[in-house]
């Protein structure tokens, strides 16, 4: 069963937003106003601690990982999973949520009222349909995606999406 966190409200200007240590989490951000001093918004992170428990190996199996669902809300702020992608995976759900931010190596499901912005160089996988009119990037900045489908189209801001098919 994984451990779980739901944020309702409003919330801001945390100097530590999520860092997820636990193997399992579901996270949840309903109509949340925050803003991370950092400019991360969640990563996940392996505990140094030596009291804690270790986590089983759990390479080449399919795991809970953490779910985060941001829900209602205008957020910004990078999403990185690049620590611990070896070990389970991340995937972040938009329902009607506008996010501004780098993603790094985690899964990403947008409904359809809700918009994605790289802010710098991103690799995701798509979960569900890809409409590229939901993502967007500046100038400069790639998302390198696995999708169900393939392609390079070039954003409204000016970005790349590059699309591998699964």
């Amino acid at each position: 069963m994984p451990a779980r966190k739901f944020f309702i409200g409003g919330i801001s200007g945390l100097r530590g937003l999520p860092q997820v240590m636990e193997e399992f989490q579901q996270i949840g951000f309903d109509g949340v106003k925050m803003a991370s001093e950092s400019g991360i918004l969640l990563k996940s992170v392996i505990s140094v601690d030596p009291q804690a428990a270790k986590a089983a190996n759990t390479k080449g199996q399919v795991v809970y990982g953490i779910h985060a669902t941001f829900k209602d809300m205008d957020v910004a702020g990078d999403i990185d999973h690049s620590a611990d992608k070896e070990n389970r995976s991340m995937t972040v759900y938009l329902e009607a949520t506008t996010l501004k931010g780098a993603i790094k190596d985690a899964s990403i499901s947008i409904n359809p009222l809700s918009r994605w912005t790289a802010t710098a160089d991103s690799n995701v996988t798509i979960v569900g349909n890809v409409n590229v009119s939901q993502i967007d990037a500046p100038a400069g900045v790639t998302i390198n995606a696995v999708a169900d489908q393939s392609g390079t189209y070039k954003l409204a801001g000016g970005g790349t999406l590059i699309l591998k098919k699964s």
